[in-house]
């Protein structure tokens, strides 16, 4: 009965919408159906509801893409097909790809999918119809298999949606290593539930370490909602997987998109690739790396991240053992600090300092500070365009490392000025081409650093005037310096640069 509101068929080369209560099973011989002609007055489905459909006496499916295989192929590359019953009061159905039965059914999503999981002790793939689909608790995936066993959630776009609004209640949750893949799927948490993804390392994996998630690919994935206190995505103890278009969007004040968190005594975990990966904080942090062990290896590519300006949040987080990781083409605004490099700010200033981590081709801009390397940081290097806000571009007070600051591109200053090493950290620096600050006229002539690598030839000042009350430059630049006269007490603020 619940096969049959789903199925379409095409009888002569017409579409047609089999009628409720007709049995429409494959048969053993020629995988063909049984089922009442309606090619006289036919029917036309609605939308997306096509799933299994005769031509030639042989069954059918259509896949999301719009390829149509026989049922011996595609339909079987499904171990269950989730889908709501229009003709049943939106009942939920899990139809199994392999025999064509309905296995379970619900009104509660979680009480459909969990079963197909469980069923699939080698692995499989849970393919799930476009709609939304409410869970009342996490679905569990808690492997403990070796890798080569791999789990496939997989919706037909963010039109499919799984959501959780049980209080306290994550939607995902991943331990003991499994091999669990998302695709073309929407995840959304509510207000007072839990963490939207989370990956629990406190189990063991098959071969004894406290690996959460262990491989997977994850493409085109929207994570949305979250609760305060909690994340979106909670990578605790991930290893070896793959992200890809993926999307996190906190709706809730004080929800971190995303955590990656190193936990395990037994072994370092990382080696994970993000590419495409759009964050959008809500009163939080941006992406946080760091933890009791060490967090190593990751790649991040096209990371686009925006903030709400509130002062004590800051965008990407390398704190304690996050190490050599390589961030290529990041974008970070609207956060007090752009990027922060540290082992004090989430981890009290704990021993395993953030080392080796790289920051390459990226646009920085802080509210505050466009780059903050706190007291506790190692050897690191950052090779990005850096705009400060009310503070500086860089703020350095490592004691105990070193941070490489390739300024290959340019650094434009914050208010308080451009680059601002507190514990007079050595560093080696590009050439610069551009700089901005600001000033406070003594009613004589100043001389400003410009930082430069030679000679500016193009200077502009906020009140650019040949003399009176307004800042004006009164001696031509050098290698070193311009020369600005302005009325005593009053501001201006300075640009100069190389070339035009």
């Amino acid at each position: 009965m619940g096969l049959a509101a789903v199925l379409t068929i095409l009888n002569s080369g017409s579409l047609v919408k089999p009628v409720e209560g007709v049995q429409y099973a494959p048969q053993s011989s020629d995988k063909s159906l049984t089922f009442q002609d309606q090619s006289t007055n036919p029917t036309t489905p609605s939308p997306g509801s096509t799933l299994l459909f005769t031509k030639s006496g042989l069954l059918y499916k259509e896949t999301p893409d719009g390829v149509v295989s026989p049922f011996g192929s595609a339909v079987k590359t499904a171990s269950y097909v989730v889908f709501t019953d229009a003709n049943d009061s939106n009942m939920i159905r899990a139809l199994n790809g392999t025999t064509g039965n309905i296995d379970y059914s619900s009104t509660d999503a979680y009480a459909v999918i969990q079963p197909c999981i469980n069923a699939l002790s080698s692995g499989g793939r849970i393919r799930i119809r476009q709609g939304s689909y409410a869970l009342s608790q996490a679905l569990l995936f808690q492997g403990g298999y070796p890798n080569s066993y791999e789990w496939i959630l997989e919706g037909e776009g963010v039109g499919t949606q799984l959501s959780q609004t049980s209080s306290g209640a994550n939607l995902l949750h991943i331990k003991n290593g499994t091999n669990v893949s998302v695709k073309h799927l929407g995840l959304s948490g509510g207000s007072s539930a839990g963490t939207v993804v989370y990956c629990d390392g406190s189990g063991t994996d098959w071969v004894g370490h406290h690996t959460s998630l262990w491989g997977g690919k994850w493409d085109d994935v929207l994570v949305l909602g979250g609760s305060n206190g909690n994340y979106l995505f909670d990578g605790t103890n991930i290893f070896a997987a793959d992200f890809g278009r993926m999307i996190l969007v906190s709706t809730t004040a004080g929800c971190t998109p995303m955590r990656i968190y190193g936990n395990d005594p037994t072994n370092y975990n990382g080696n994970c690739h993000f590419a495409y990966l759009g964050i959008n904080a809500n009163a939080s942090d941006g992406i946080q790396i760091h933890g009791p062990t060490i967090m190593n290896l990751n790649g991040f590519d096209y990371v686009g991240m925006t903030g709400d300006n509130i002062s004590s949040y800051k965008g990407l987080v390398l704190g304690q053992n996050a190490a050599y990781n390589t961030f290529s083409f990041i974008d970070s605004e609207g956060f007090s600090d752009s990027l922060y490099i540290g082992s004090d700010y989430l981890d009290g200033g704990a021993s395993g300092v953030p080392s080796g981590n790289r920051i390459v081709n990226g646009y920085l801009q802080g509210a505050v500070n466009a780059a903050h390397v706190d007291v506790h940081a190692g050897y690191n290097a950052i090779c990005a365009a850096l705009i400060g806000g009310s503070g500086y571009s860089i703020v350095d007070a490592a004691l105990d490392g070193h941070t490489t600051y390739e300024c290959t591109d340019w650094v434009l200053g914050g208010s308080s000025g451009g680059i601002n090493f507190l514990n007079n950290s050595p560093y080696t620096s590009g050439p610069l081409f551009e700089n901005k600050g600001t000033g406070t006229g003594t009613g004589s002539q100043q001389s400003i650093p410009h930082s430069l690598v030679g000679i500016p030839t193009f200077v502009l000042l906020s009140e650019y005037t040949t003399g009176g009350a307004g800042a004006y430059q009164s001696a031509a630049a050098d290698a070193t310096n311009i020369y600005v006269t302005a009325a005593n007490a009053r501001t201006f603020t300075w640009y100069a640069k190389l070339g035009i």
